[in-house]
């Protein structure tokens, strides 16, 4: 088997995977800001010059994600995954990484704890359709609103996803709002997924204010069509969120797992959607 990196032209095979797995939030997009991140770390199999998988490895300054692994049906239960999981991880600790986490199903996750992974948490999801409504502190957001974004971003995911974060308000301005209140003290950036909206990060910061007020603002764009959220067990303020009413319906939860020191990595308890299990 080889595996080299994956190519521009290869955004088309990787997002026909991603759908044959149901995969709704994965898109076209999706692929193209990894490779435009870091080409290094996108990663395409191949077995007699045809194309069988793919493995994303996403680095930041002090932690790493890896995403995306999937092998076509037909060429499962031969070692190729595992094989492209173990190159991912290596790639990674060649530019010195040591915390790596990733989300995984359930029949999964005994295969990552025999490469050294052990389970965090649960990795939540949440879909659910809301009703659009204007509120006096939540706005589109504007170009003068990212440094503030990224800062808050930054302190409550523990690390610096800024490209990730700028690209979604660059691509999607529409679907970017936040809440502020004498300062920017929350935001929701979403993106179209293939039938629903994938929303991500999604952050509220105090208790004086119903975070579903951003979700709200977001909803006049989307048309009231369906939100996918993601969202980790140990933020109780989101599961409390998200669990409570009949809004959202919890679907397909999968484990955050990871190697090395990943406790010093915390989530903050204000960033109630985390983006995305590929990238944290």
């Amino acid at each position: 088997m080889l595996i080299r990196q994956m190519k521009d032209a290869d955004v088309d095979f990787a997002f026909g995977l991603a759908s044959e797995e149901g995969w709704a939030s994965e898109t076209r997009e999706v692929f193209e800001g990894f490779i435009e991140y870091d080409r290094g770390g996108c990663f395409v199999a191949e077995e007699n010059s045809e194309r069988i998988g793919i493995c994303v490895a996403v680095r930041y300054p002090r932690s790493g994600f890896i995403g995306e692994l999937i092998v076509k049906m037909e060429a499962r239960g031969k070692g190729y995954g595992k094989t492209l999981f173990r190159h991912a991880v290596a790639y990674l600790r060649s530019k010195g990484v040591v915390k790596i986490a990733l989300d995984a199903v359930d029949a999964a996750a005994p295969i990552y704890e025999k490469e050294g992974f052990r389970k965090i948490c649960r990795s939540l999801r949440f879909v659910g359709r809301i009703d659009g409504r204007e509120n006096r502190l939540v706005r589109k957001a504007q170009p003068g609103d990212i440094d503030d974004i990224i800062a808050i971003d930054g302190k409550l995911f523990g690390d610096d996803r800024s490209f990730f974060v700028r690209r979604r308000m660059a691509l999607f301005p529409d679907l970017c709002f936040v809440l502020d209140n004498e300062g920017i003290r929350g935001y929701a950036m979403g993106r179209p997924g293939v039938g629903l909206f994938s929303v991500g990060p999604f952050v509220c910061q105090g208790g004086d204010v119903d975070p579903l007020v951003l979700v709200e603002g977001l909803a006049m764009e989307t048309g009231g069509g369906d939100m996918r959220f993601c969202a980790l067990e140990t933020c109780e303020r989101a599961v409390n969120l998200f669990r409570t009413g009949k809004i959202f319906e919890e679907r397909n939860p999968c484990w955050r797992m990871a190697c090395g020191p990943y406790e010093e990595l915390r989530t903050g308890v204000d960033l109630l959607a985390t983006g995305s299990g590929a990238k944290g």
